[in-house]
């Protein structure tokens, strides 16, 4: 997907409502950087709705549009950037519009859950792809002809998908390495004050350890055991046993940097989980339990009304 070294990446963003203005701007900001650095149109980039007029984000505020899905000008490059209730925006016209720009042999990236209207489009089968982790098996429950993977982000061919707005940042990144060299990506990470230490390859994470790494590797580890065996969860010796250290110490540094118990912070990692499943997909609420480590349906219903006082059932409702 990369571009001759003097060539101008012309890229049409389709931004669908409920989009992510982090993840947008994460998008848009490092071409705008590179144009700027570099002092020349490296990047040219056009907004593209649905239909005319603004397009409101997740946090209710509209963004002006360029154009949209009838008069957009051709480019080389689509980008989709899409949130939160993607399935509502993925009419005919749509799909028809994606379809069209993949007959044309152009690049094409889902940024977050914009992998959905790729998949929708049919233009990712057979391809690897990936998508927000809170969607990844909802996404490949939906589209078996994908090869979906937990990745930061994935470039396969002439498709890419991505993550959240860290992962796009990434992917950004990378794109301009391969368009313009590793050094004009690294200036652009120096003007974000970004270190990219992550490869493309790295799972997401539903809790991001890696600044409490730096101070406490042992508690990082465990919190990422924790969170790789949310299905068949650990008791905290094993835990301890496994990152070497003794489970007083654990509990010890769980307290100490985290104002909680080992035990308790595993339980609301597990129950928070299964808020966003009930929330976001449509998987049975008996499905959603053993995924997050319930042996039963009534265990599972206990807890959760415990902590958010009120029954999944209600929520899915």
């Amino acid at each position: 997907m990369n571009m001759p070294a003097a060539a101008t990446r012309r890229v049409g963003i389709l931004v669908l409502p409920n989009f992510s203005h982090l993840t947008l701007a994460s998008v848009i900001e490092p071409m705008r950087v590179a144009n700027k650095v570099t002092r020349r149109g490296l990047y040219q980039w056009q907004l593209i709705g649905i239909e005319g007029g603004p397009v409101e984000s997740s946090s209710g505020i509209a963004i002006r549009i360029d154009t949209d899905i009838a008069q957009a000008v051709d480019c080389d490059t689509l980008f989709v950037v899409a949130s939160f209730e993607v399935d509502r925006f993925i009419s005919k016209d749509v799909v028809r519009f994606v379809r069209n720009f993949a007959r044309t042999g152009a690049t094409i990236c889902g940024f977050e859950t914009g992998a959905y209207l790729l998949a929708a489009a049919g233009i990712l089968d057979g391809y690897r792809a990936t998508t927000h982790w809170e969607d990844i098996d909802d996404f490949r429950q939906r589209f078996p002809r994908v090869h979906v993977v937990s990745d930061r982000f994935v470039v396969d061919r002439k498709r890419a998908t991505t993550g959240g707005a860290s992962p796009a940042l990434d992917f950004m990144l990378d794109l301009i390495k391969r368009d313009h060299g590793l050094a004009l990506a690294i200036t652009i990470s120096g003007v974000f004050i970004y270190d990219q230490d992550r490869a493309a390859s790295e799972s997401q994470h539903a809790i991001s350890t890696s600044r409490l790494a730096h101070r406490d590797r042992k508690l990082a580890a465990a919190i990422s055991l924790m969170e790789a065996n949310i299905e068949s969860p650990l008791g905290v010796r094993a835990i301890a046993r496994q990152v070497g250290v003794g489970e007083r110490e654990l509990q010890r540094r769980f307290k100490t940097r985290l104002g909680t118990t080992p035990l308790h912070f595993f339980n609301e990692m597990r129950l928070s989980l299964a808020y966003r499943l009930l929330e976001h997909t449509d998987r049975t609420v008996t499905d959603i339990a053993m995924s997050c480590g319930y042996g039963s349906g009534s265990a599972f219903a206990r807890a959760f009304r415990t902590r958010f006082d009120r029954s999944p059932m209600s929520l899915r409702k």
